[in-house]
C-alpha cells in the first residue's frame, strides 16, 4: 500500500490514485490509508519513531453518512451523519 502512493516523479510528494476504481486496483480499497498516512506526515510519528514523537490521530470515514441517496440493493443504512454529531456532542460545550 505504502509502495502503491510513493512518488514516481520529482514532481510530486505522494501519488493519491490511478485511473482504474478501486474493485479493478489491487488492495485498491487499502492504498488511502497509506496516502493519508504519507500526506499528513504521519509516516514520521510512528510507534517506531518512539514516544516523543508520537501523536494522537484517528481517522473516520464519515462518506456513508454524507452520501445523498441510497441505492437499492446494496443494504445502505438511512443517511444519518451520525458521526458529525457525535463529535459535536464530544468536543462542543454547551
Amino acid at each position: 500500500d505504502h509502495a502503491f502512493v510513493r512518488a514516481r516523479t520529482d514532481r510530486e510528494d505522494v501519488y493519491q490514485s490511478n485511473s482504474q476504481p478501486s474493485s479493478l486496483t489491487d488492495r485498491g480499497h487499502q492504498y488511502p490509508a497509506a496516502f493519508i498516512i504519507k500526506a499528513s506526515g504521519l509516516d514520521k510519528h510512528s510507534l517506531a519513531a518512539g514516544a516523543d514523537a508520537a501523536i494522537p490521530f484517528v481517522h473516520v470515514d464519515i462518506a456513508g453518512s454524507a452520501e445523498d441517496g441510497n441505492e437499492p440493493g446494496l443494504g445502505l443504512c438511512a443517511i444519518t451523519g451520525s458521526p458529525v454529531a457525535t463529535f459535536a456532542g464530544a468536543f462542543w460545550s454547551a
